[in-house]
């Protein structure tokens, strides 16, 4: 023998030794320890060095055994590979990737899933914005009806504060009354006017239902008692006209007499 073969046969023990805790070993020990068994008995017969060197054959033939017999458990014995599964999954994976393809193009198309046109969010907000005037009030009329401002939301209003001690005011009331029987009708422009009885020199609500009953005016007209809301709306003289867009804003606020002819002319110049 050579210098590395006993460095050779000690690697090739160990190997084997390590493989005899595989489960692909166990059971094929008894018949290896039976050929072992076997070869012993003739080796007695045929002297010391004949046993020795069937003995030898024996071990290199277990080992070897033992090698391939682990070789074979460490490559091909083993939980199988689901083919099926794989398959599933490659298919799924193809299947999302073809939705995401198919929403990319309905959003670059304007469309979604369904065909129909995207909600735009701006009127969305307009519709489920609630709307409202920017100073509203609400007040009682002559005949004890309540008006609320904000129930004109979305039109464009006139309001027109008054007083029945101011001669101008009183000039202007059959010029008014004309204006509002105009716009009676109209569904995008409201005409209202407001007294303050009981401040400011004003009669109390009582004579005024009867002053203005006698008159037979049929503007809409509310009380403002107090004139709390004459001066939220910063009123410092009678007549003052006030005209509110349809965004509920306050778009001019105009003392003295304003003909019908400027006010239709102010109201068309709101948005």
């Amino acid at each position: 023998m050579d210098g590395g073969a006993p460095f050779f046969f000690i690697s090739v023990f160990l190997s084997g030794l390590l493989s005899f805790f595989a489960p692909c070993i166990l059971p094929l020990l008894p018949v290896y320890v039976a050929r072992l068994s076997g070869t012993g008995n003739v080796a007695l017969d045929e002297g010391k060095s004949g046993f020795k060197q069937k003995r030898i054959h024996g071990i290199y033939a277990l080992l070897s055994a033992a090698v391939l017999s682990l070789s074979a458990c460490t490559q091909g014995v083993g939980i199988p590979k689901d083919s099926s599964r794989d398959e599933m999954n490659k298919d799924n994976s193809m299947g999302d990737d073809k939705n995401q393809e198919m929403k990319k193009d309905g959003m670059e198309e304007g469309k979604d899933m369904g065909g129909k046109e995207p909600i735009n969010q701006d009127t969305m907000e307009n519709t489920m914005t609630p709307k409202t005037v920017e100073l509203d009030f609400s007040l009682m009329d002559p005949k004890g009806n309540q008006v609320v401002l904000s129930g004109s939301a979305g039109k464009k209003i006139y309001i027109k504060f008054w007083a029945t001690w101011c001669s101008i005011c009183l000039s202007g009331l059959k010029e008014l009354e004309e204006y509002s029987l105009q716009k009676a009708e109209s569904e995008d422009t409201v005409v209202l006017t407001v007294v303050s009885p009981g401040t400011r020199g004003e009669m109390s609500s009582e004579d005024f239902k009867a002053w203005y009953e006698k008159q037979r005016y049929s503007f809409p007209v509310v009380l403002d008692e107090g004139g709390k809301v004459a001066r939220e709306y910063s009123i410092r003289g009678y007549p003052t006209s006030v005209f509110i867009g349809t965004d509920g804003k306050i778009a001019k606020s105009q003392p003295g007499h304003v003909s019908n002819e400027r006010i239709d002319e102010i109201l068309k110049e709101l948005q």
